[in-house]
């Protein structure tokens, strides 16, 4: 507790009257509370001092906890909670609801394409949406997935209208005519040696090479459940989530093949990242870890806020992002290692809402 009247930085006043608490948060800013109730914090090397919150009554204590949170117990207001703001939203365009947003592919530095089914295509540069217009592209086309090109270009998969290609202002397509098996696509996913991938809805699975499309075998095991998730590893594998079949694994036209008898904690796959030697699997009922042969499953009964993964991303912090109907998640890789192989009991587990 500090009573001093008056603190100062570099010869300025900052608070009159007593200081009754004080706190450094890990980013090196100084957080200060006063008997007016006044929440002050100061920036880094003294630059800057803003008010924050006022409270009540006077702040009598103030804490950090490891998510980067302030906490503030006052001396008749109770106890408050401070998160920092952690999300930044990129607001859709006007003509786009929620619901209608079926995928995003960022192509080049603060370029994002969004797809949004029946309501075509939006780019987003320089702090602007617009839309995408072609005399090439069906004003009726429903545009269900997109994968950047290492050009700049963007690959666009449709629901029955076939494949697309945006390259240095020219748009492309190709169709059952020219070798599609099925023109509504359903996945799609740079090849890294200038060809694609492509899932589609009935007829498995294509490959684009040097603008010709052939068909790739069937799956033994594959009963008819279409693929929904394509992604490459470093080795070049292709991994391949289906609506009911599993995962599979493709390389050197050979499959393996992933399901709930294997240890999946369910046969729907939404999600696949693909990271060094394993993969990490979002599926209806969890998520799971595949590396190699072995699969480990993590659900609701292990600590997860909702079941159903419908996306994942990485940092370079070593977190995991879990995108699911009830929100955002996170959980840290390396205490999802260790909790499989037993050197923890519990999962940590930062949650994210509207507020956020």
């Amino acid at each position: 507790r500090m009573d001093a009247t008056a603190s100062e930085t570099n010869g300025v006043l900052i608070q009159k009257g007593p200081v009754h608490s004080l706190v450094e948060t890990t980013a090196g800013e100084l957080w200060f509370g006063g008997a007016d109730g006044r929440l002050l914090r100061l920036g880094r090397h003294g630059a800057g001092v803003e008010g924050v919150v006022h409270f009540g009554s006077a702040v009598l204590a103030l804490e950090t906890d490891r998510e980067g949170n302030l906490w503030a117990g006052t001396a008749a207001d109770g106890l408050h909670q401070l998160k920092p703001q952690q999300l930044c939203v990129l607001r859709r365009p006007e003509a786009v609801a929620p619901e209608e947003v079926a995928a995003l592919s960022e192509t080049a530095a603060d370029t994002v394409w969004l797809a949004a089914g029946v309501r075509g295509l939006h780019v987003h540069a320089h702090g602007e949406w617009r839309a995408f217009r072609s005399p090439d592209l069906p004003e009726s086309a429903s545009i269900r997935t997109l994968a950047g090109h290492s050009d700049g270009g963007v690959w666009i998969g449709t629901q029955g209208d076939g494949l697309f290609r945006w390259q240095e202002g020219r748009l492309q397509r190709w169709s059952q005519r020219e070798g599609l098996s099925d023109s509504a696509i359903e996945g799609l996913c740079p090849d890294g040696r200038e060809g694609l991938w492509i899932a589609t809805r009935n007829g498995g699975l294509n490959h684009w090479q040097g603008g010709e499309i052939g068909r790739v075998h069937t799956p033994w095991g594959f009963t008819g459940n279409f693929a929904c998730v394509l992604a490459r590893d470093h080795l070049g594998r292709l991994w391949i989530g289906t609506s009911g079949d599993g995962l599979f694994c493709y390389s050197n036209g050979v499959y393996a093949s992933f399901t709930t008898r294997e240890g999946l904690p369910h046969n729907q796959v939404h999600a696949l990242l693909p990271e060094a030697d394993l993969v990490w699997v979002g599926t209806a009922g969890g998520l799971a870890r595949v590396q190699g042969n072995a699969v480990k499953a993590f659900t609701q009964k292990d600590g997860l806020p909702e079941e159903a993964v419908a996306q994942l991303q990485a940092d370079d912090a070593g977190n995991l992002w879990v995108g699911s109907p009830r929100g955002l998640f996170r959980l840290r890789k390396q205490q999802l290692h260790d909790y499989a192989a037993g050197r923890t009991r519990f999962l940590d587990v930062v949650t994210y809402g509207k507020t956020d």
